[in-house]
Parts: structure tokens; C-alpha cells; sequence
């Protein structure tokens, strides 16, 4: 059986200003890129995780879709936020990478990766 590209897994971690605490704002953030990206939701999950100064919670989220997932954690205390989405099918990265920039004040990007991902061709 041949192999084909059957989607994208995009990665970013980055240094940030803007939510990290904000839960509604996570949450609202994974069920927008799901949306412009045609994805299915098919259940999400969140959670305000203690964070050792009074920098408010971290926040870690994750929405199963149909196509895999789409995943985001902060760590208030230190400025820092990731996301992870992977789709068994093709997305256009640039609007969700602008758009997660713009809702959490990127300032810095530590880590990004667009990793193609293969599957069994038809």
C-alpha cells in the first residue's frame, strides 16, 4: 500500500502575555480553530491547574475532533503557552498561528513545526 500526506500536526510554544490564566479564553480560542479549520468537535475538556506564585492558574485544554486534536497549556508563572493540533486531514496553519498570536500577545516564539503527516493511500 502507497503512503500519502493525510494531514498536518502543527506545534508552537512561545512566550506570551496576554490569557494565560483565562480559561474562557483557551477554551473559546481550541473552538475557533476548529471551526476555521473545518474540524468536528466531538468533546473538550479543561482544566485550572496551581501555579507556585500569584500568577493566576495555568490552564490546560484539549477538544477531541473527529480529525485527532487540538490541545493548549499555559504556565502563567513563567509566561509560557503550546499548542499542538493535529488533523488527519490538511489545515491552512497561518490563520490559526496569527489568530493564537493575536489572542494570547506572542512575544516570543520558542518552538514552531508544521510536520506533515502520512497515512495509507486509497
Amino acid at each position: 500500500m502507497r503512503e500519502k500526506m493525510a494531514g498536518l500536526h502543527l506545534i508552537l510554544d512561545a512566550r506570551a502575555s496576554i490569557g494565560l490564566a483565562n480559561r474562557k479564553a483557551v477554551e473559546d480560542w481550541i473552538r475557533w480553530a476548529a471551526e476555521v479549520s473545518g474540524m468536528t468537535i466531538l468533546g473538550t475538556q479543561s482544566h485550572l491547574l496551581p501555579t507556585p506564585l500569584d500568577s493566576g492558574p495555568g490552564v490546560t485544554a484539549l477538544a477531541v475532533i473527529a480529525e485527532s486534536h487540538i490541545a493548549v497549556h499555559t504556565w502563567p508563572e513563567s509566561g509560557i503557552i503550546t499548542m499542538d493540533m493535529f488533523s488527519c486531514r490538511h489545515f491552512k496553519a497561518l490563520p490559526i498561528v496569527d489568530s493564537f498570536t493575536r489572542t494570547f500577545g506572542i512575544t516570543e516564539v520558542l518552538l514552531y513545526n508544521e510536520i506533515p503527516r502520512w497515512g495509507p493511500k486509497p
